[in-house]
């Protein structure tokens, strides 16, 4: 049986109380279908944690969560604390850091489950939303991106991206039966860690 190591980054507001169910969730799955274990290791990180140290994270942090597999992160902001601090001291340095190029949120309704939609069942809700999330506004004014990589490599990895959503979309739309009217979408697995977002931007 195989083991993960999670980093856990609760947040701010909300973010503890959707982290927690959503870990209850995780092992419960881990439980019953034996097939996998957690480890998690929690960092206090946060708006919070950033009126009592002056910043977002430590300056190891990204080599903290380096030592895991996963970042399950939660919402982030505070009152006091201007959203620019909470997006360039932590998410977007996780997300660069890891190359977290792309948003993805597959969109499913499960069967047994009564949904918002009149007469429409699993079959007919199959969507996924893809969000920009390390180029475009992200960057920054007067910012770089690729940063650390030779600047002729975005269009190449671009195209990459492009084929991987393709291929992970068609997978998964062969696995539940879909047809023609399912478009491809998939997030390639980077390097090292993969971003699991509650609530965040």
């Amino acid at each position: 049986m195989e083991t993960y190591q999670i980093a856990v980054i609760p947040g701010d507001g909300i973010g503890p109380e959707v982290i927690s169910g959503g870990l209850t969730v995780l092992q419960r799955a881990a439980e019953l279908t034996g097939s996998f274990a957690l480890k998690t290791t929690e960092y206090p990180w946060s708006c919070e944690w950033y009126l009592a140290h002056g910043r977002m994270m430590p300056e190891d942090g990204l080599e903290r969560l380096r030592e895991s597999e996963a970042v399950y992160l939660g919402a982030v902001g505070f009152p006091g604390v201007a959203d620019h601090v909470s997006l360039r001291g932590l998410l977007l340095p996780i997300r660069f850091g890891f190359d977290q190029y792309v948003n993805l949120r597959p969109i499913e309704l499960f069967e047994g489950i009564t949904g918002p939609l009149r007469d429409r069942g699993p079959s007919d809700i199959d969507i996924v939303c893809i969000r920009e999330n390390t180029e475009g506004a992200y960057a920054g004014l007067g910012g770089r991106f690729p940063r650390g990589v030779p600047t002729k490599r975005p269009s190449r990895r671009r195209s990459s991206r492009g084929g991987a959503s393709s291929e992970w979309r068609a997978t998964r739309s062969s696995r539940r039966g879909g047809g023609a009217g399912s478009s491809p979408v998939r997030r390639s697995p980077t390097r090292s860690s993969t971003a699991l977002s509650c609530g965040t931007r």
